[in-house]
């Protein structure tokens, strides 16, 4: 569903990388691999937050980083955990971490190298994924986490809407219970540009 310039766009990408590179691409499965990939996967997460003077999703908490090492581990023999990996002259440049359930693939989390940012590394690494899986049978769907960024639609147009529920009681505490509720979500969201700064400003 690309548009001829996007096909392009994507294909002039990988033309600047190839024309002095060699550029491999692989799909890692095995439960040894995958923790090996993991890892990589991790730094250069980091890596490309600590770039824009960040804090990676994986380093906003001490058990982020033990809880998906472990799930990994458990998931992986289940073949239910595929990272995909692009390296560039033997050496890694880019990570997708993804589930893999019911035939459907779910993204989760990327990492890149910073000094391929500037060719567009990582969707580079998704035109070979989709690629890839286009060519298998019985893969149905290839699911982005929700939010709009906008690299999102450089692939697809088509969304999956998110509701959040909130049900109580007709009674004055299940009414309190709710609006506390929905008080804290406005109350984080309304905090994380300020949780940012100071993050910011602690690590210098």
């Amino acid at each position: 569903s690309l548009s001829q310039n996007q096909r392009y766009n994507m294909q002039r990408k990988e033309k600047r990388i190839t024309k002095s590179h060699q550029m491999d691409f692989e799909e890692v499965f095995e439960r040894s691999d995958i923790q090996k990939a993991l890892e990589e996967m991790l730094d250069l997460h980091k890596e490309i937050w600590n770039s824009k003077g960040e804090q990676g999703s994986f380093d906003a908490h001490p058990l982020n980083k033990i809880f998906h090492r472990s799930i990994v581990g458990q998931l992986s023999e289940l073949g239910r955990v595929v990272i995909y990996t692009l390296k560039i002259d033997g050496k890694t440049a880019a990570l997708l971490y993804a589930y893999a359930y019911n035939n459907q693939i779910f993204y989760y989390q990327m990492g890149r190298a910073t000094q391929w940012s500037e060719y567009g590394i990582g969707q580079v690494l998704m035109k070979f994924i989709l690629q890839s899986l286009f060519k298998k049978e019985g893969i149905t769907a290839f699911y982005f986490l929700r939010g709009t960024e906008s690299y999102k639609y450089h692939w697809t147009k088509s969304e999956h809407v998110n509701l959040h529920l909130c049900v109580w009681n007709q009674t004055l505490w299940g009414k309190i219970a709710c609006f506390m509720a929905q008080m804290d979500r406005s109350a984080r969201k309304a905090l994380r540009p300020i949780r940012r700064t100071i993050e910011k400003a602690l690590s210098k």
